[in-house]
């Protein structure tokens, strides 16, 4: 089983709105307006960290067999507890325990590690 944190709907709402307001801002937009390209553009793709429990489907396989990237979802960074490993190579071979930093299209995380 892998386990994956989510904020709750009603903070996705206010998230929404907040950004919609700040990109309203005209200061915000004269401050940083490359950022703010970034933020509209991605729309539905988020940044999650995920835990690999002991019955998870990924464990024993490399990130290149996990076939992720076809579903959108690129790991950013490992974190064994000792150690972090910042972009991995597609040979790196997941554990029980590991937490995955993830990028990718939101449904398609929760679909995978819900």
């Amino acid at each position: 089983m892998c386990s994956i944190f989510f904020k709750s709907p009603i903070l996705d709402v206010l998230e929404d709105l907040i950004e919609h307001l700040v990109e309203k801002s005209y200061l915000w937009k004269k401050s940083n307006p490359k950022y703010l390209n970034f933020i509209t553009k991605h729309r539905g793709y988020s940044i999650c960290e995920v835990y690999l429990e002991e019955s998870c489907d990924l464990i024993g396989k490399s990130i290149k067999e996990s076939k992720l990237s076809s579903i959108e979802i690129k790991v950013l960074s490992i974190d064994k507890g000792y150690e972090i490993i910042n972009f991995p190579k597609p040979y790196y071979i997941f554990q029980e325990n590991d937490k995955l930093m993830v990028y990718g299209n939101t449904k398609n995380i929760k679909n995978k590690f819900y």
